[in-house]
Parts: structure tokens; C-alpha cells; sequence
């Protein structure tokens, strides 16, 4: 074993998920399902990772200013043990700074997703809103029943749960819908919501502390 050889093996570890993940176990996942529904749950991830890159961008900023203190400090500590809170202040900027690159990656591609479902849905208005989410909300009921009917042969109590939350003018017509077995395993087969085609991604040589900073959040004097 030697520094170069195990350095080029965890070289290769995505803590994240990978492209392929978020494409298609995160946002293919059938219970995002419709258009909407997508575009929802890419906004919910999206959501999550600027936070997150806001707090590492905060980290990575603290980090920097205990490993400049600790150089500054040769005349007030010994120096075993100035070593020492070196290399943990420098280890602990390095993790940060891969976890940085990490989540920038999934901050990325859940942009992209963003824009391009954008593009597709167009403006929302309330009333435009509430229609798509009924229709998200059917998908997801249909989809459980076809799972139900496919794995259980009947349908589950999440189901029909499901079922008498839709509003009352349509529950009953509804319902029925799901107590059809074959025509839930119809739905299933044939059922098809393409990934839409993504946008060039924002490049890496973009700033997003910049561009999620922007608000000034985070800014001060003296950062940079």
C-alpha cells in the first residue's frame, strides 16, 4: 500500500448520487410520475443543495481562517502541538472542500432538470397549479394500484387512501378506475413520462457561491 496508489482508488468514490441516479431513481422514479410532479421534486432537491452549499461555503470559509490563525500562532503554542491542529484544520478543509465539488455536481444537474421541465410546463398560475396537481396526485394513486394489483392481487389500504382523499365529485368514478385489475395493468404497461431533454448544464468555471450569494446571505467584508 502506498499514498499515491490509495489516493487514486478513493479518486474515484461519489459520496453524491451520480447522474444516472438522480435521472432516473430520483426524478424516474414512478411516484414523481407526471411532468409536474418532476418538476416538484427536482425543485425540493434543488432547495436542498443550495442550502447545503451555502453552510459548506460558510465551513470552507471558517476552516480557512483557523488554519490562517494556527500559521500565525509559532510564539503562543508549542509546536507539537501547532502540527498537529494544522493538519486536522487542513484535513478538515480538504473534506470540505470535496464535498463542496460533490454537491456543486448534484446542485448542477438538478438545474438543468429545473430549466428543462420550466421550459415544458411554462408559467403556473394558481389555477394551472391546482389542475396539475390533482393530476399528480391521480398518478400516484393509479400507480400504486397497478403495483398493488401486480404484487398483492388487490389493493392495499395506502391505495385506497389514496382513493377517498381525491375530491368527492370524482371519487367514486375514481375508485372504480382502480378497482379495475386489468385495466390498472393496461395503465402500467403503456405507461411512459419521458425524461425531457436537458439543457446545457451550468459549466464549472461558474462561481455558484456567487450565484447563490447573490442575495448577499452570506457576504462580509473580507471574504472572499
Amino acid at each position: 500500500m502506498d499514498t499515491k496508489t490509495l489516493n487514486n482508488l478513493l479518486a474515484d468514490h461519489e459520496p453524491g448520487h451520480s447522474d444516472f441516479q438522480i435521472d432516473n431513481f430520483i426524478l424516474g422514479s414512478p411516484e414523481c410520475g407526471t411532468t409536474y410532479g418532476k418538476y416538484r421534486q427536482v425543485l425540493r432537491e434543488l432547495e436542498g443543495r443550495r442550502a447545503g452549499l451555502i453552510g459548506l461555503y460558510l465551513d470552507r470559509e471558517e476552516a480557512q481562517i483557523n488554519i490562517d490563525e494556527l500559521e500565525a500562532a509559532a510564539d503562543e503554542m508549542g509546536q507539537r502541538r501547532r502540527a498537529i491542529a494544522l493538519m486536522r484544520a487542513r484535513i478538515s478543509l480538504d473534506n470540505l472542500q470535496r464535498g463542496i465539488v460533490h454537491t456543486e455536481g448534484e446542485f448542477r444537474r438538478f438545474y438543468a432538470h429545473a430549466v428543462a421541465l420550466k421550459k415544458i410546463l411554462g408559467t403556473l398560475t394558481p389555477e394551472r397549479k391546482r389542475t396539475l396537481d390533482l393530476e399528480m396526485w391521480q398518478h400516484k394513486a393509479r400507480c400504486s394500484a397497478a403495483m398493488d394489483w401486480n404484487i398483492y392481487g388487490r389493493l392495499s389500504t395506502d391505495t385506497l387512501r389514496l382513493a377517498m382523499m381525491m375530491p368527492p365529485d370524482m371519487r367514486p368514478e375514481f375508485l372504480s378506475e382502480l378497482r379495475d385489475s386489468r385495466g390498472m395493468t393496461a395503465w402500467l404497461e403503456k405507461y411512459v413520462c419521458p425524461c425531457p431533454v436537458l439543457p446545457k448544464p451550468l459549466a464549472d468555471k461558474d462561481d455558484l457561491r456567487a450565484i447563490l450569494t447573490e442575495r448577499q446571505l452570506i457576504e462580509s467584508p473580507g471574504v472572499g
